[in-house]
């Protein structure tokens, strides 16, 4: 009778046991569970969608169990899509730190064309259309359906599909070089038109360099429109 109430005592001890060896360690689902948890919630951008991917911890691995939630952070705050790392940091009752490899997709509608654009042609709304991209690799940004795209042109010649990324536009040059300008003055309040050479091209907002045609003096002004610089004295 003795011995059998010394087995069933080892019996009754050995799951307290082995769940006190398992809270000593940090539970690797647990790590994976608060990594998915923080990309799900991660603000990454209105109306995009993101598709998740965390990589692989290794088995092996032993981190003393965390008394609270893990802190975490992108390793790198600027790499917060396509393939990057989660930093996770225990602080209490001890102290580690480990990277876990992740990468996240991110989903827009985007701009793309609907028909061949030749280089330096104007960016037309009617020759466009909306299509569901994966714009994580879109570092240079894109154009949205909305988006003001009426003073852009093709950097290069777009084939049909090509998707609208500040890669493939620039913005439309309002003045070339070589031409004939209007320069306005505008001098203690007072507002003087006369006119001039453009000896740089650019787009409206750009400052450039004229030629002033009556006193052929050279001066620097903003481009404020198609073929009018502002000059401010």
């Amino acid at each position: 009778m003795h011995a059998r109430m010394r087995i069933l005592a080892l019996f009754l001890c050995l799951p307290t046991g082995m769940s006190a060896q398992a809270a000593e360690w940090q539970s690797l689902a647990s790590i994976r569970l608060q990594a998915e948890r923080f990309l799900d919630r991660y603000p990454y951008g209105e109306g995009l969608t993101p598709e998740i991917e965390v990589g692989a911890l290794d088995p092996r691995l032993r981190l003393k169990a965390c008394a609270e939630d893990l802190d975490i952070r992108f390793t790198r705050p600027e790499r917060d899509r396509g393939n990057s790392s989660l930093t996770l940091r225990c602080t209490t009752p001890t102290r580690w730190k480990l990277h876990l490899p992740v990468t996240v997709r991110l989903y827009d509608e985007v701009l793309v064309t609907q028909s061949p654009i030749r280089r330096g042609a104007a960016i037309e709304g009617a020759r466009l259309t909306a299509r569901r991209k994966e714009v994580s690799r879109y570092r240079e940004g894109y154009y949205r359906p909305g988006d003001p795209v009426d003073r852009l042109q093709a950097k290069r010649d777009l084939p049909a599909g090509t998707p609208l990324t500040a890669r493939v536009v620039e913005p439309r040059l309002a003045v070339r070089s070589g031409e004939q300008v209007t320069i306005q003055l505008s001098i203690r309040g007072l507002d003087i038109k006369s006119r001039g050479k453009a000896l740089q091209s650019g787009p409206v907002g750009k400052t450039i360099r004229v030629k002033n045609a009556r006193s052929g003096r050279i001066i620097e002004g903003e481009i404020t429109a198609p073929g009018q610089v502002r000059v401010r004295m």
